[in-house]
């Protein structure tokens, strides 16, 4: 195949207005991506086991509850390989308007579904195929969001900065569902938020979604892939011409993606809110300072590694960065969080979460212009995707062994963190190029 040109001086060029739509509409991805990493944690650990897996004893409903939650992960890479073929061979519009509509009915489904006393097994049943939804939609958000970003601004010298700026509007997701969760639950009896209150949230969470899907119609395609499509130079599987032209740069981007998605789903929610709650302070107080804390620490952490991505021709320095700060505070974060001061712990989770989104700032800029823009959406989701299976599986394997005792749940949380640890700095130094977003 014919190398693809190296400049710019063929693409289309998008106006300000087709750019800003393409930057918000792809953060409402991201924007439901972080909202359902807190909100289903939060529940899976306080409320799902009650209402849907009644019938079985407490430990058993926990475990299973969080399994369920943990099924999404294993949703992602199935999703990741569908929504990167659509948007490598039909566009990135197409694949970004599908991913929103099948997360819609997942987050909608939730919302709406009754509890296992009113419908007995089909509760669960029910709950588990919503979640899957939820997670095969996602597998195609967050390398399409960036690609269809960083493409539209590819005449830019900022484009890196614009991937990355999807990423931190994204992170607020953290912050809106902390908040209510725990206004809700601090508002109202604990029966009403358990049968109820639960899923104002996830109304929430689906209406944007709805909102995102009909802005997206009326948002513009990436003038990348226009011109690859001139060109005739569409691949016919790409995540075939992936694995057979850049299999390195793949693999060396896996397991940073697997340790940023740990971060979230296996140390700060539910663990850490465990963890601070055996030394007095409330579940749901916890959640909405931990919530706030993190969004905050979160976003200025991405939005000063997207600033620094326009700097740096090796971005993935940048990515490597973010990781050892985050391995390096983590027993100082629960150090804090063993003061039951809610000042410390706050600081504690914003720092921890500053370096883990400093690395979610770098990465949209390493996963897109590190690979060829024939298979470059298959490539980005199918390694978040996977990440996020790797992560799923170490929270349904992992969460229910550290919540039986949090203490020596916190050296299995350490042990498996050094380990994920090394293996991200092996992975990053292995990576010897740079990106090009017009290639």
């Amino acid at each position: 195949m014919v190398k693809p040109a190296q400049d710019s001086s063929e693409l289309i060029t998008l106006t300000r207005w087709e750019k800003v739509k393409v930057i918000l509409t792809a953060a409402f991805g991201e924007f439901a991506n972080y909202f359902d990493f807190f909100a289903a944690a939060y529940v899976s650990a306080v409320v799902w086991p009650i209402i849907f897996f009644s019938s079985k004893t407490p430990i058993i409903a926990v475990l299973v509850s969080i399994a369920a939650y943990g099924l999404s992960y294993v949703a992602r890479p199935v999703g990741a390989i569908v929504f990167g073929h659509i948007g490598d061979r039909r566009g990135r519009l197409s694949a970004m308007i599908w991913t929103l509509i099948v997360l819609g009915l997942g987050s909608i489904g939730i919302t709406v579904l009754p509890p296992y006393a009113a419908i007995g097994l089909a509760a669960p049943a029910l709950l588990v195929l919503f979640r899957l939804l939820v997670g095969f939609g996602l597998g195609g958000e967050a390398g399409g969001g960036w690609t269809w970003a960083a493409e539209a601004t590819a005449d830019s010298k900022y484009w890196s900065f614009w991937a990355g700026l999807v990423q931190a509007i994204g992170i607020i997701g953290i912050a809106i569902p902390s908040f209510l969760f725990g206004y809700i639950e601090l508002s109202i009896p604990r029966s009403a938020f358990i049968s109820w209150g639960w899923r104002i949230p996830f109304a929430i969470g689906a209406l944007v979604v709805v909102v995102g899907t009909i802005i997206r119609f009326k948002a513009s395609e990436s003038p990348v892939f226009k011109k690859i499509l001139s060109k005739r130079r569409v691949e016919k599987v790409p995540v075939v011409t992936m694995i057979k032209e850049d299999l390195r740069t793949f693999l060396a981007t896996l397991i940073p993606f697997t340790q940023n998605t740990a971060a979230t789903g296996l140390v700060l929610v539910p663990f850490s809110l465990l963890y601070i709650s055996k030394f007095g302070i409330p579940y749901a107080l916890a959640g909405k300072v931990e919530g706030l804390a993190t969004a905050a620490g979160g976003f200025i952490g991405a939005l000063v590694a997207s600033f620094l991505t326009i700097k740096f021709e090796k971005k993935h320095y940048l990515w490597l960065v973010g990781s050892l700060g985050a391995f390096v505070f983590l027993y100082p974060m629960f150090m804090l969080l063993r003061t039951a001061e809610l000042m410390y712990a706050a600081l504690g989770w914003g720092i921890f979460y500053f370096f883990n989104e400093f690395m979610a700032g770098s990465y949209p800029s390493v996963a897109t212009s590190y690979f060829s823009a024939r298979f470059r959406v298959s490539a980005a989701n199918l390694a978040i995707g996977l990440g996020g299976a790797i992560s799923g599986i170490l929270i349904t394997i992992f969460v229910p062994m550290m919540r039986q005792n949090v203490f020596s749940g916190l050296n299995i949380l350490l042990t498996v963190y050094i380990i994920i640890e090394i293996l991200v700095v092996i992975s990053l130094l292995s990576i010897k190029k740079k990106g090009d977003i017009t290639a």
